[in-house]
């Protein structure tokens, strides 16, 4: 009997019908509108790509410019703080050694009037030098209202301190006091400054008077305490700088004076030191700001930033950070002057994008530009080859058109020129080739229907057994074979079980497989056992030349009268063999070489006794655990093994468990290999109505 096998089969898409292809034509853009996208696309694609890369090389290359400016602005500023800072420090230690060498004397004061002017004079960074003794005497020179000034006061009277202006010469003129005033020099936050320290030490910025209707200065000093040998004080010397003259030489910065960008310095609070922006400091002479009190949209736009950046403990990012300011972005970079003692400033740099993307804005327009003008010249191109071009397609696709409608004798010719002649020729001979294929493919059906004629068309009754089959091709004609053979010969005449595997598939395969069936068939009369049937096949198939080609075949019949299986193999997978009774499974693993090599072969038979009630015996090919599935991995035996051991109450269910696992782990994957398979299972009397036989092939 036979069954279908819809868990074993492949989908095939519908056929394509006139209407459906109309409407697909209908869908299809033209012949001109398809050559001109194939000009046109190419172009725009090599045209935008050329735009993007020169949007972000120049975009790169004034990103880098950019990041180039402000480092370098950073730098710059950074030295000359440090040279103008270091001026000072210079001046102390020139101060200190003398005290200390006894060039001068912390209690004559007097003595110190021309040192500080040469000082004074030639370093045009300093504002002021002042020392005082721990008796509050005190001395000092400073710049102030153009020239220098002088001031002393005793540390007994100090309400009496007295300042004087000081000639182009150095000449003091004590004729009329500049100002009278209450000072304390002990007092000073710088004379505090370096007792608590102890070291050499620049002072909080602070304010000083120059007079009492003038406006503070705000400055600070690096200030030190200056001992004998013995240890002993002998005063405090500090070196004033102002912070007015910082501010100043920033806006001589080219990035603040060309480049319209701005530079701030600022303390570790964040308070304004120096600007290069007038509107950032305060209208208020005795108040230091922060960025965010600042009169300056610049100031307050970074103002969060730099509070992060300066209170981070790692080192500033080496690239500016992007701040909207109003409109328009900027660049900003925090770099912390490298530390003096009591110095803890940090340089802001802001940069407008503006002012380094120009450059990159005017690559990108002319690139934007040409890539318009490529993609209007490779339209026209295009359409004027779209006519040129589309008359030989239309001519060869109405020469395709009679073609298949089944006109092979028509010719095409579609013009002189030599790459079109040369598809003219390949056009007619492939009409030839269709027409021979076309022969060929009815050749290859009949060949199809001889071959399924020779499988068996059912399953005859077997004592005691009830026996399954399956036969899958993965081509038109395959070269697996099953038989069921009656021979007369044996004891109790046993009906032969026959399965074989010819190497490859298709026409070669198939005309093999049924030289080996009239073989088989023929060497069962009068056979006197299984092995001789085997030798009389090889004879035949080895006599013949076979390009290399040789067969596998394994003959089983079961005697269960006795409970043995008898077998003879050439060189097949041996049959697997299931008892349920103990979950065990085995191979009737004997046999000899494949069919078709050597002539000669003696083959033999073997027997074991396996054949107990319940038994499962199955006989296959190795098209079954040699399927792949899409991630290419194998079917193999032990899930053979699983499908045979949850289904072996009949022979039927484990040949529908084979194919329904077979088809979901293969799924869209197409076959390889034929599948050839035969189900027995051992039962107490002979079954006639449930034996199962199932047969498929490819179609063409």
């Amino acid at each position: 009997m036979f069954r279908a096998a819809s868990k074993f089969t492949f989908a095939r898409p519908a056929p394509v019908t006139a209407a459906s292809s109309s409407a697909v034509r209908k869908r299809l853009p033209s012949v001109r509108v398809l050559i001109t996208l194939i000009v046109v696309v190419p172009i725009a694609v090599v045209s935008t790509a050329l735009v993007l890369i020169a949007i972000y090389t120049s975009r790169g290359i004034a990103e880098q410019l950019g990041s180039q400016i402000v480092a370098a602005a950073n730098n710059s500023v950074s030295a000359d703080v440090r040279e103008y800072l270091g001026a000072a420090m210079r001046v102390s230690d020139q101060y200190a050694r003398r005290l200390q060498d006894g060039q001068l004397s912390a209690t004559n004061l007097a003595a110190w009037e021309r040192p500080m002017y040469h000082d004074l004079a030639t370093n045009p960074d300093v504002a002021s030098i002042c020392f005082a003794n721990p008796a509050a005497d005190s001395t000092w020179l400073l710049h102030a209202h153009g020239r220098m000034e002088l001031g002393i006061v005793n540390g007994a009277s100090r309400d009496k301190a007295v300042e004087y202006a000081v000639s182009a010469d150095g000449t003091v003129d004590r004729r009329q006091p500049l100002r009278i005033y209450h000072y304390d020099a002990t007092v000073r936050p710088w004379y505090q400054t370096a007792l608590a320290a102890d070291t050499p030490a620049w002072t909080p910025i602070y304010f000083w008077f120059q007079d009492q209707n003038s406006p503070l200065v705000t400055g600070t000093g690096y200030t030190r305490m200056i001992r004998d040998a013995d240890h002993k004080l002998l005063g405090v010397v500090v070196i004033d700088v102002t912070l007015g003259a910082i501010s100043r030489h920033l806006r001589k910065l080219p990035i603040a004076s060309a480049a319209g960008g701005t530079v701030f310095i600022v303390d570790e609070q964040g308070l304004l030191v120096a600007a290069s922006d007038d509107s950032s400091l305060t209208a208020d002479p005795q108040k230091r700001i922060s960025l965010a009190e600042s009169g300056s949209t610049v100031a307050r736009a970074i103002s969060s930033l730099v509070a992060r950046r300066i209170t981070e403990t790692e080192p500033a990012v080496s690239t500016p950070d992007q701040v909207m300011i109003g409109a328009h972005a900027s660049r900003v970079q925090v770099t912390e002057i490298k530390p003096f003692p009591g110095i803890h400033w940090h340089i802001v740099t802001v940069l407008p994008e503006d002012s380094f993307l120009a450059t990159a804005k005017v690559l990108r327009e002319r690139a934007i530009l040409l890539g318009i003008v490529a993609v209007l010249g490779g339209t026209l191109l295009g359409l004027v080859l779209s006519r040129r071009l589309s008359r030989p397609l239309m001519r060869l696709s109405d020469h395709v058109a009679r073609v298949g409608a089944g006109d092979f004798s028509t010719r095409l010719d579609l013009g002189h020129a030599s790459e079109l002649r040369r598809l003219s020729d390949e056009v007619n001979r492939m009409a030839t080739g269709l027409k021979h294929r076309l022969q060929l493919e009815q050749s290859i059906g009949v060949a199809r229907e001889v071959q399924q004629s020779l499988l068996p068309t059912e399953i005859p009754a077997m004592k005691g057994l009830e026996v399954a089959a399956c036969s899958k091709y993965c081509d038109s004609t395959g070269g697996d074979y099953y038989d069921f053979i009656e021979c007369a010969s044996f004891p109790c005449h046993k009906t032969l079980i026959a399965v074989g595997d010819v190497t490859g598939h298709g026409i070669g395969a198939a005309m093999m497989m049924s030289s080996a069936r009239g073989a088989v068939r023929a060497s069962c009369r009068g056979a006197p056992s299984l092995g001789h049937i085997l030798t009389q096949v090889n004879n035949v198939l080895a006599g013949g030349s076979r390009n290399g080609m040789f067969m596998t075949l394994l003959l089983v019949f079961v005697d269960t009268d006795t409970g043995y299986a008898h077998w003879t193999n050439a060189g097949h997978d041996p049959a697997i063999v299931f008892d349920p009774a103990t979950d065990s499974f085995q191979e009737l693993s004997s046999g000899d070489m494949p069919l078709g090599i050597e002539s000669d072969v003696v083959y033999r038979e073997f027997s074991r006794k396996c054949a107990q009630p319940g038994t499962i015996l199955l006989l296959g090919t190795d098209g079954i655990w040699e399927a792949r599935n899409a991630a290419g991995e194998m079917f193999g035996k032990q899930r053979l093994r699983e499908i045979v051991r949850a289904h072996h109450a009949s022979s039927e269910s484990i040949s529908d468990g084979i194919k329904q696992a077979m088809q979901a782990f293969v799924g869209d994957a197409p076959l390889k290999d034929d599948v050839t398979f035969v189900v027995i299972r051992v039962g107490h009397l002979p079954v006639h109505n449930g034996a199962y036989l199932e047969r498929e092939a490819a179609s063409v």
